[in-house]
């Protein structure tokens, strides 16, 4: 591969869509991974960019380091797979606050992943419906 082939691929952020916004706890997030989610670059530090499909239109996921990130994480493991992909199924929600003495509260949140139709899993199991219990 050529340096400007690679650099390409690691600095083109692609599209982005209307953000979710997680303000009250409860706000969620949730649809069809659009394309690869990709690393890209903002004002406060780098961001995970996830496109979703929603029956509202396309809109993006800022996935943000901390609680945000872990939760995601977590999802993905809990599906038996390394990494999202497209078609895949994605749902987050702002769920509760940790003090942590420093003022604003942490956010917390819970997210479910299921891999694209089709896929399975590490343990070589078809995933289920991520959105029948969120």
């Amino acid at each position: 591969m050529s340096k400007s082939k690679d650099w390409l691929d690691e600095n083109a952020t692609g599209e982005s869509f209307d953000p979710f916004t997680f303000e009250n706890i409860g706000d969620a997030a949730r649809g069809i991974i659009m394309d690869v989610p990709r690393v890209g670059d903002t004002q406060f530090g780098e961001r995970l960019i996830v496109n979703l499909k929603t029956p509202e239109g396309p809109r993006t996921l800022w996935v943000k380091p901390g609680s945000m990130a872990q939760a995601v994480r977590d999802a993905v493991k809990a599906a038996g797979t390394a990494e999202m992909a497209e078609g895949g199924e994605l749902a987050i929600a702002y769920t509760g606050e940790r003090d942590t003495g420093k003022g604003n509260p942490m956010k917390l949140y819970t997210a479910k992943y299921k891999p694209p139709a089709g896929a399975l899993n590490v343990e070589g199991n078809a995933a289920g419906n991520i959105f029948a219990d969120m």
